[in-house]
């Protein structure tokens, strides 16, 4: 799946990937463990890297 980072976030492979909060539509990040209310929005992780949120980038994509 092509996702496309929020605004700011530089995607990294092995990330963990979560819905944003703030920006519909795009996906935020995280290189920790997250705390648990956060862990509940991940959705995947991140398989190539990418900049901003134009940057369009791979992402393996699961639902807990």
């Amino acid at each position: 799946v092509l996702v496309k980072p929020e605004s700011g976030v530089t995607a990294a492979k092995g990330y963990v990937l979560y819905t944003s909060t703030t920006t519909a539509g795009l996906a935020a990040q995280s290189a920790t463990v997250p705390a648990a209310a956060t862990h509940f929005r991940e959705i995947g992780h991140f398989l190539a890297n990418g900049t901003g949120a134009n940057a369009l980038t791979y992402a393996l994509v699961h639902f807990n």
